[in-house]
C-alpha cells in the first residue's frame, strides 16, 4: 500500500446527531467525528474504528496529515 493510500480515510456523512446517535455509531465500530476549518461549514462524519487505529499506528502517529474521502462524493479534504 502506497504511503498516500495509507493516509486516506473514507468517511460517511452523519446526519443523526447527539449522544444517542454517537453511542449507536460506536456500537457498530464507527467513530463519530466533526470536520471543521477555514471557510468551511462544519459537518459530522463517522469513521471506521479499525481505519483510525491503522493510521494512528503509522510512524508519524498522531501528528499525521490525513486525507478524508467522503463516501459517495468526489470531495477530499486534508485534516490533521
Amino acid at each position: 500500500m502506497a504511503s498516500a493510500d495509507r493516509k486516506t480515510i473514507e468517511v460517511e456523512r452523519r446526519d443523526d446527531l447527539g449522544k444517542g446517535a454517537a453511542k449507536r455509531a460506536r456500537r457498530i465500530g464507527q467513530v463519530p467525528a466533526s470536520v471543521y476549518g477555514l471557510k468551511l461549514d462544519p459537518f459530522s462524519v463517522t469513521v471506521p474504528h479499525r481505519r483510525i487505529d491503522e493510521v494512528l499506528h503509522l510512524a508519524t502517529g498522531r501528528n499525521t496529515i490525513l486525507t478524508l474521502a467522503m463516501a459517495g462524493a468526489d470531495k477530499r479534504r486534508q485534516v490533521m
